[in-house]
């Protein structure tokens, strides 16, 4: 908030009596400030450090050369410029308000706090404190105190658009979307022209499945800045929910041409074009992947040179897991093919998930995710073999049943369901909270209640961890028989797969469960959203991934009601045959 402080700061600077002329120093730093607020910021600097060789402890030419600092990123030189300020004058609340910013943007949230806090004691109805003071707290998860401090900068200051800003993504990392939505909506009334309100909008409609509403807004967004790419990108996110394919390539193209590093755009239009079957295309962009940012922060610093594909001639090479758990069952089957080319392999993945893939004799060790690693090579991960073997719809490895499975719990879970009916079938609803399209991709659990009631079927839940309560909170602990609390206590799936084992088939959102049944090559259909993930395509009933699935897809977004309606005639028809 610093150029509000300059813009009130002229006549403060001028002094209380109006009648006394102005001393020199303070003409010189009006003057300053003019250049300062005009972007000149060296032809002010100048006249800044002119003032302090007169008058070293001056606190307004300590503080506005701080705030020079500030803006060009010396926050170090910026604190010490301002405390020096705060020492020379202790009486004056901006100081201590811009002296937290330049903590806040060395990432010392605490000290930020503290001079907030300061500031504030001043003045109790600084807003601007409050509104950062907000801002830091955000940043150090503690969004509930975040939430409260943007509210009181609200009242204090009603038309204080960047805080009701502020508040509508605090209340959106919480979680909390309609009103976040409320919040920016009353930004854009102060302040129309606030492209980044009708930005993040736009991502809070598209959560709640407005997709039409959220295209406005960042269609009014890129209307007000043309150039702002993440626009461009969530524009094209949204149009891609709604099936409009070619104008979402063109808005995730025009993003990449706006900011060709931008890897988020890459991989939305990667997922676009395998989507659409353009695998060429769609396995090499898919590879920016590796360069979004939750990606880095969470991968590991290998220097060995990354595999292409050529003969190992008897090397080792890391093959390393990425993603979700259902990626890794998916694309382990890549491993028969790596062998070919002569070469050892390690495989490291989640520890608590390789014991399902010790059938690959071709293994040679696995590793948990996060252990030391061993002597290797090369490396790839798994999700870069498809873009290595050059996979396409003809290509697709096909490999079923290469799920280890232990004969002994199979048995045992058979004695465990046989006062069920004869004809068993699993079923999972809700996927991990944790993934970007799981509010269109999970179901609740009340859309399963048709196919419940059909008498001759016994409905298993394979659900374990979210969505699970729902079983309770939907009264259908009578219709879903849940063994959850004896399910995969010690390593991933091991009792899931004895389980699918003795089911007739698995009916299930698109999570790593369906993978699992799928490559166990039991029958299985799947739910699918209107806009689906990329590896399920458009316009089909069945994969090349896996043969023994089914796909079930919305026919308009959100509308699962139809999904289960059909889901229930073909189940009529299943339990005859």
């Amino acid at each position: 908030m610093i150029w509000q402080f300059i813009k009130k700061a002229l006549p403060i600077f001028a002094g209380d009596d109006s009648r006394k002329p102005p001393s020199e120093p303070n003409i010189l730093i009006q003057e300053a400030m003019a250049l300062h607020q005009g972007g000149q910021l060296q032809e002010a600097e100048v006249i800044y450090r002119d003032i302090l060789a007169k008058e070293p402890n001056n606190p307004d030419a300590l503080h506005l050369l701080g705030l020079i600092a500030y803006q060009v990123g010396n926050n170090e030189v910026a604190i010490e410029l301002i405390e020096k300020a705060i020492e020379a004058n202790p009486t004056v609340p901006d100081f201590y308000n811009n002296c937290g910013e330049a903590y806040r943007a060395l990432g010392n949230n605490e000290l930020s706090l503290k001079c907030y806090k300061q500031a504030l004691e001043i003045k109790p109805d600084f807003a601007e404190a409050y509104n950062n003071m907000g801002n830091a707290l955000n940043v150090m998860d503690r969004n509930e105190e975040a939430t409260t401090c943007f509210e009181e900068a609200i009242s204090i200051r009603p038309e204080f658009f960047q805080a009701y800003y502020n508040l509508g993504n605090s209340l959106q990392e919480g979680g909390n979307l309609e009103q976040a939505v409320s919040h920016y909506q009353s930004a854009i009334s102060v302040y129309p022209s606030y492209t980044e309100a009708h930005n993040n909008i736009g991502i809070a409609l598209l959560e709640l499945g407005k997709h039409e509403e959220a295209i406005t807004h960042y269609q009014e967004a890129i209307s007000l800045n043309p150039d702002y790419s993440e626009a461009n990108n969530n524009l094209g996110i949204a149009l891609q929910e709604i099936g409009k394919h070619k104008e979402a390539i063109a808005h995730y193209q025009k993003a990449i041409s706006l900011n060709p590093g931008y890897a988020e755009a890459h991989f939305n239009l990667s997922c676009l074009y395998l989507l659409l079957g353009n695998f060429e295309k769609g396995w090499e962009e898919y590879e920016w992947r590796l360069k979004l940012k939750s990606n880095i922060e969470h991968a590991r610093s290998i220097t060995q040179p990354q595999w292409d594909g050529r003969p190992l001639n008897g090397k080792t090479i890391l093959i390393h897991a990425e993603q979700g758990l259902g990626d890794t069952i998916q694309f382990i089957r890549y491993i028969p093919m790596i062998a070919k080319a002569g070469g050892n392999i390690v495989v490291e993945c989640d520890a608590k998930l390789s014991h399902l893939f010790s059938g690959y004799e071709d293994i040679t060790r696995f590793i948990g995710s996060g252990d030391a690693l061993p002597d290797f090579d090369t490396h790839a991960s798994l999700l870069s073999l498809p873009n290595i073997f050059k996979t396409n719809l003809n290509s697709t490895p096909t490999d079923i049943n290469y799920i280890y499975i232990n004969d002994n719990l199979v048995e045992s879970w058979k004695n465990k369901l046989s006062p069920l009916k004869k004809q068993k079938i699993g079923i999972c609803w809700q996927g991990s909270v944790d993934n970007r399209k799981d509010h269109s991709r999970s179901i609740p659990l009340k859309y399963f209640s048709d196919i419940l009631n059909i008498p001759e079927i016994s409905f298993v839940s394979l659900q374990k961890g979210y969505g699970q309560d729902q079983i309770l909170s939907e009264n259908y602990t009578d219709k879903i028989a849940d063994f959850s609390s004896e399910m995969d206590t010690h390593k991933k799936f091991v009792d899931t797969c004895a389980i699918i084992e003795n089911l007739d088939l698995v009916i299930g959102v698109d999570t790593a469960t369906i993978h699992l049944a799928g490559a166990m090559g039991k029958p299985v259909w799947v739910l699918l959203p209107y806009s689906p993930d990329w590896r399920w395509m458009l316009n089909t009933n069945d994969t090349s991934w896996y043969p023994t699935m089914r796909l079930f897809r919305q026919q308009e977004p959100g509308n699962w009601a139809a999904v289960m309606d059909e889901v229930r005639i073909e189940l009529e028809k299943f339990i005859t045959t």
